[in-house]
């Protein structure tokens, strides 16, 4: 860390993490919006009622998974096409 200091002074801190906040934010405002849409959809079509708890609940838990499932098929994908294009 001295050397970091003394050679880059703070900046040398920060190098290297606009791309990874960029991607970051990207991939958590996409979360964010299926999330919702996922809970709007299920109550505005009537298969979960917006005044029982146990249905909020629900609700909420359907659009965390589809946001995690959908994620985490398109962040695998993206990876292995990474790992990919390195090994060959």
């Amino acid at each position: 860390m001295v050397r970091v200091t003394n050679v880059h002074m703070t900046a040398g801190y920060y190098r290297g993490i606009a791309i990874p906040l960029l991607t970051i934010s990207a991939v958590r405002a996409a979360s964010f919006t299926m999330y919702t849409e996922t809970k709007n959809f299920v109550h505005k079509n009537g298969f979960l009622r917006r005044d029982r708890l146990r249905d909020i609940a629900l609700a909420g838990w359907l659009g965390g998974a589809t946001s995690g499932c959908l994620l985490s098929v398109w962040s695998a994908r993206a990876s292995l096409g990474a790992f990919s294009s390195i090994i060959c």
